[in-house]
């Protein structure tokens, strides 16, 4: 999964990402690999691998 984060006043530092389940089960959080465009990081992308798919197959 990948997005977008912004903070035009302080700069993005880090990006977490929950996976809530539609059904059953507990909701799962991420930290996401974040990339900024620039030295101030107000504007970045943020990419993390869903883990829904390998909470499944413990």
């Amino acid at each position: 999964m990948t997005g977008t984060a912004t903070d035009a006043a302080a700069g993005v530092d880090e990006v977490t990402v929950t996976f809530t389940p539609t059904l059953l089960g507990q909701p799962q959080s991420a930290k996401a690999a974040v990339t900024c465009t620039d030295a101030t990081r107000h504007s970045c992308t943020w990419k993390v691998a869903h883990r829904a798919a390998s909470a499944r197959t413990r």
